[in-house]
């Protein structure tokens, strides 16, 4: 491990920090055999920055080759994000805040050398000491089960739509600049189960289109899942010479479906074919309409099947509708038609849709005034909600709800959308004081023979608990006795503030004769 200087002969700074303002040198750390290396460049972290430590990490990209077409893209990103961070600033808001999904992006870029050799780069915030992940390992790593169980088993629906909402934002920024980034992949994505937060990585491959100064992407993408299908097949095909030509908004349209899919699910949205090809899509939409699938069907791998169908299905069905119908639309007709996939500016009004505040049309409740034998009715209507909250239990999947009475006077509705907004409504119910009353507290026979079988019965109205000569609770209307001896028998009972009643039932037994000893014989008379 060892620390080089970089000398910087030129800089463009983004505008984003003071520190990358008149850069003069830079300090990185090299160990060759931990530092990442692309297939543009290698990243190394920075040790100093004008001789002093940087408030935050940083990490330096320098290209493999100086001619690399992505160093001048990146310095027309810079000029296009300063210009939105300065009209920002002028409104009290700032780019990150605005699009935190660009979080990575270019901090400043530069020329300069190193030991006399030129290099060309630039700078980024350091995302994993940021607390981010690699998407890639969250999805395939070995050591990020942990990360990958709570991310698609624990982790909480509406902060997976605000990761999926920044990252389409912010590509919808880059594309309203005319830039497409060109190498959507899972490593191209870190995300932060901390903060809710998602962001893009490898500004230096895409490129500006239907621009006048030939700017073309760096790359077609890696040979990866998230592939356009067209682009796949130039690549099976070994066509390289039209690489360049298909890479296009068409074909990073299809990249952003299938990243917001692996959001949502985490494998494939064709994960049940045998193989991706063009061949085996044509005979699977012969057949199938997607999501749906025989699973007795010979291009079915039903290996795949076990578990990942039943965690889909679910998943699939937490979707709001809209979500659902462009999913359909780009995996079904937009695989063989580019232009009928879900674009950017359909994505954006499915999530400005769903991020639209919930509404509570109606709450009600029967009956108003609580009593002890009361049961609480509740029943509600609601829109633009994702779950439903009475006192805080879930209630999404009901519209109505009976409960017991308890001590609340004040019960609380809260909805909430996909991405957490919530709305609530409460309401006041009475207590009738008045309905605590001992209508009847006797034995079934007041005067018994000894040894023979009483009931001591009661009816109460308004109670909520009942207790009989201080003895254990009770809840039924009756006890049945032996009339062993008299008995004064006392009932408390208490209705639901505590305020108690009080009757006493009296028991009288007839008590049985002794038997006497008659010792005179008895006489018996002659007929």
């Amino acid at each position: 491990m060892r620390q080089e200087k970089i000398e910087i002969l030129s800089c463009l700074t983004t505008g984003f920090h003071i520190d990358f303002e008149n850069i003069k040198d830079i300090i990185i750390q090299i160990d060759d055999s931990k530092n990442p290396k692309g297939g543009f460049g290698q990243i190394f972290p920075c040790v100093k920055m004008n001789q002093k430590k940087t408030s935050k990490p940083i990490l330096i990209k320098i290209y493999l080759e100086n001619n690399h077409p992505g160093h001048h893209t990146i310095q027309k990103l810079q000029k296009c994000f300063k210009l939105k961070q300065n009209q920002l600033t002028a409104i009290n808001s700032s780019f990150f805040d605005e699009y935190p999904a660009l979080i990575a992006a270019p901090l400043f870029s530069f020329e300069g050398k190193i030991n006399n050799e030129e290099v060309k780069g630039y700078g980024a915030y350091d995302l994993k000491e940021k607390g981010y992940v690699d998407f890639k390992d969250i999805l395939e790593g070995e050591d990020f089960e942990d990360f990958r169980d709570i991310f698609y088993n624990e982790y909480d629906w509406t902060k997976k739509f605000k990761m999926a909402y920044d990252l389409v934002n912010a590509i919808n920024f880059l594309w309203n600049l005319r830039y497409i980034h060109a190498d959507i992949k899972a490593d191209a994505i870190f995300i932060n189960i901390n903060t809710s937060h998602a962001a893009f990585i490898d500004y230096d491959s895409g490129a500006f289109f239907n621009t006048n100064d030939n700017n073309k992407p760096a790359t077609f993408g890696a040979a990866q899942d998230w592939l356009a299908p067209e682009i796949r097949a130039s690549l099976s095909t070994n066509k390289a010479g039209n690489l360049e030509a298909n890479v296009n908004i068409f074909s990073d349209t299809w990249s952003i479906n299938v990243m917001l899919y692996y959001i949502f699910f985490g494998f494939n949205p064709y994960y049940f074919l045998n193989e991706m090809s063009d061949y085996t899509l044509k005979n699977y939409f012969n057949k199938n309409k997607w999501p749906n699938f025989d699973s007795t069907q010979s291009f079915i791998n039903k290996e795949e099947l076990n578990g990942t169908r039943a965690f889909q299905e679910y998943c699939y069905n937490e979707l709001p509708k809209a979500i659902q119908q462009s999913f359909e639309l780009t995996f079904n007709e937009g695989y063989f038609n580019k232009t009928s996939r879900c674009d950017l500016n359909q994505w954006v009004k499915v999530f400005r849709d769903i991020s639209t505040a919930p509404r509570i049309i109606e709450f009600k409740v029967h009956p108003t005034v609580i009593t002890n034998e009361s049961e609480i009715n509740f029943s509600w209507q609601v829109e633009n909600h994702y779950s439903i909250y009475l006192e805080g239990n879930n209630v999404s999947y009901l519209n109505e709800i009976s409960l017991p009475t308890c001590t609340n006077t004040t019960y609380i509705l809260e909805v909430r959308n996909y991405f957490g907004k919530s709305t609530s409504e409460h309401i006041e119910l009475k207590i009738d004081l008045s309905r605590c009353r001992i209508k009847e507290f006797r034995y079934s026979r007041c005067l018994s023979k000894y040894g023979s079988e009483v009931c001591l019965k009661w009816q109460i109205s308004g109670y909520k608990n009942i207790w009989i000569d201080g003895g254990q609770e009770h809840i039924g209307g009756s006890i049945p006795q032996i009339a062993l001896k008299n008995k004064e028998t006392i009932l408390v009972a208490k209705n639901i503030i505590g305020k108690s009643v009080k009757k006493l039932a009296m028991l009288r037994v007839l008590k049985q004769p002794e038997l006497r000893t008659y010792k005179r014989p008895l006489k018996i008379r002659q007929i």
